[in-house]
């Protein structure tokens, strides 16, 4: 199966852990803590790790009508 990387950078002086909160509302699952964890929902399941203030996420399935770019905007949302 394919997997889609890519990081997302903080900006200065966000908390991560209201962002985390943000994904889990989203998430049927959601396991972790600020430093990494896993999940899914609406077909897309992926991993996440945070060092400094670089997100760095994988997915690892979505639904085949949605584009990675699409994927990929949707989470960077959290982030922002």
């Amino acid at each position: 199966m394919k997997q889609f990387e890519f990081d997302v950078t903080l900006p200065d002086g966000m908390d991560v852990q209201s962002s985390l909160e943000k994904v889990k509302s989203e998430c049927s699952k959601f396991e972790g803590d600020a430093s990494s964890g896993t999940f899914s929902g609406d077909g897309v399941d992926g991993s996440y790790s945070i060092a400094g203030n670089v997100v760095s996420i994988t997915i690892t399935c979505k639904p085949f009508f949605i584009s990675w770019a699409g994927v990929q905007s949707h989470i960077e949302n959290y982030f922002r």
